[in-house]
Order: structure tokens, then C-alpha cells, then sequence
């Protein structure tokens, strides 16, 4: 039994100048790279933002909220970063150093 293909089943060879009709797998992903680096490199570069002025200043500005609270009978309203605590908060916000920091790890006894 032969392996090999009649020859009206082979498909025709290209030639060194001619191109395929479609691009193989390779040259797609190669040219999809190419492309997308040059996309993202020149915004880089170039500085240019897809968003308005005043959306990419929030953009840049981490998320923050309003709080209320009463301390010591005191009501206060700060707006703050929504990463910090409430010891950072007493301590660096409101000047109230009366509260201390422990280990960090919550496992002091």
C-alpha cells in the first residue's frame, strides 16, 4: 500500500514571489503583535490618553470618601483614601495621637 498523495491531491507549490491568499497562523499572530506594541507604545510615549482631561485627573487620583464621625463629642467630616484605616484616620488626619499603633499583625495579647 503507497502513502504518497496522487498528484491531483497535492496542492501546487508557491513561488518565492507569489503570496498566500490568507495569512498563516504565524505571520497573524506576528503582525497582531507588532501592531498591538506599537498601539500601546505610542500612547505610552507619545502621552496621548483616550480620556478626557478632567476623567484622566480622577483616573490618577486614588478612590476617597466622605466620612462622618464623632470623636470625643466632637463631630467630624474628613474625605479620606479608602485604604486607610481608622488609626491613620485618628492619628494623621485628625491629630488625635492618643491611639497607638501594636505589632501590625493583630496578634498581640
Amino acid at each position: 500500500m503507497s502513502t504518497e498523495l496522487p498528484e491531483s491531491d497535492v496542492p501546487p507549490p508557491t513561488g518565492a514571489g507569489e503570496s498566500s491568499p490568507a495569512p498563516t497562523r504565524r505571520t497573524f499572530i506576528a503582525t497582531s503583535t507588532a501592531v498591538g506594541g506599537a498601539v500601546v507604545a505610542g500612547g505610552v510615549i507619545g502621552g496621548t490618553s483616550l480620556l478626557d482631561p478632567e476623567e484622566a485627573t480622577a483616573a490618577e487620583r486614588p478612590p476617597s470618601s466622605r466620612v462622618s464621625l464623632t470623636v470625643n463629642g466632637t463631630h467630624r467630616t474628613v474625605t479620606i483614601d479608602n485604604r486607610t484605616s481608622l488609626l491613620d484616620l485618628l492619628r494623621e488626619h485628625l491629630g488625635l495621637t492618643g491611639s497607638k499603633k501594636g505589632c501590625n499583625a493583630g496578634a498581640a495579647r
